[in-house]
């Protein structure tokens, strides 16, 4: 748990016996980061993903780090490409 806005939030871990390290690092970094700001429908989403199974959290994830892929470090407009 950790404290945003005085307001107790649960910190996802990793499970026994799995390799989702970097993605829980990449998850709580995010909360820590991007959600210090809880505007109501920042607080909406964050119940709401609190509420969602792990697997599924972690699929959001992983669709949000490919996007991020596709649209800042692979397009060549993006603003992370490096032509090679």
């Amino acid at each position: 748990y950790y404290l945003i806005n005085s307001i107790l939030v649960k910190c996802m871990r990793q499970a026994q016996g799995t390799n989702l390290c970097g993605y829980v690092v990449c998850e709580n970094i995010r909360m820590k980061t991007s959600e210090r700001k809880l505007a109501d429908k920042n607080f909406q989403l964050l119940q709401m993903r609190d509420q969602l199974l792990e697997d599924d959290r972690m699929k959001a994830l992983q669709e949000e780090i490919v996007e991020f892929f596709l649209e800042q470090v692979i397009d060549p407009n993006g603003e992370y490409y490096y032509p090679l």
